[in-house]
């Protein structure tokens, strides 16, 4: 039995942690909302065509 048991489950849980952290950032990337000017939108789709 290599290690200490609590080692372990401090591990185990500090792992868990950092998993639902970076959930929790990926969720947030995905519900920013940008506020762009009117003008500066159509400016934009001008150019593209």
């Amino acid at each position: 039995m290599p290690g200490n048991p609590s080692k372990r489950r401090h591990a185990a849980r500090k792992r868990k942690l950092l998993e639902q952290q970076m959930g929790g950032q990926k969720r947030m990337r995905q519900s920013i909302q940008v506020d762009i000017p009117q003008e500066a939108f159509i400016t934009a789709l001008k150019m593209e065509s």
